[in-house]
C-alpha cells in the first residue's frame, strides 16, 4: 500500500472516530434530557454519514487517472449509489415515531461538521 493510500485511510478513521464520537457526546446529552427520538435521529444519520464518507474516499481513486468522461460517469453513479443511502435515515425518521427527522436530518452533517471542526480547532496529532 503507498503512503498515500495510508495518510488517506488514516484521515478517513480520524474523521469517522470523531464523528461517531461528537455524535455519541450530543446522543448523550439527548437521552440525559430524555430526547430519545433525537439521539436515535442522531447516531442514525452520523453512521449513515460515515459510511457515504468511507465510500466516497473508496470511489474517489477510481475518478482519478481516468478520461473526462468516464471520470463524469463514475461520479454520477457514484451519487446514484448514495443518494439512496442517504436517504434511508430521512425515510425512516418520517415513517418512525421513534426516530426524529431534524435530528436525522443533523446527523447526515456529523462528517461535514467534524471536518469544519477540525479546521477551526485543529487537534494536536
Amino acid at each position: 500500500m503507498s503512503s498515500e493510500d495510508e495518510s488517506s485511510r488514516t484521515l478517513c478513521r480520524r474523521i469517522s472516530l470523531k464523528a461517531l464520537g461528537l455524535t455519541a457526546v450530543a446522543a448523550a446529552v439527548s437521552l440525559g434530557l430524555g430526547y430519545y427520538p433525537v439521539a436515535l435521529g442522531l447516531v442514525l444519520g452520523a453512521v449513515v454519514s460515515v459510511v457515504n464518507f468511507w465510500l466516497m474516499a473508496r470511489m474517489l481513486p477510481y475518478r482519478l487517472n481516468q478520461s473526462q468522461a468516464r471520470a463524469t460517469a463514475i461520479s454520477y453513479f457514484g451519487l446514484l449509489a448514495r443518494y439512496p443511502l442517504l436517504a434511508v435515515p430521512l425515510i425512516i425518521g418520517v415513517l418512525t415515531p421513534a426516530v426524529s427527522f431534524g435530528a436525522a436530518a443533523a446527523g447526515l452533517f456529523a462528517v461535514q461538521l467534524t471536518i469544519l471542526l477540525d479546521r477551526i480547532i485543529p487537534a494536536g496529532g
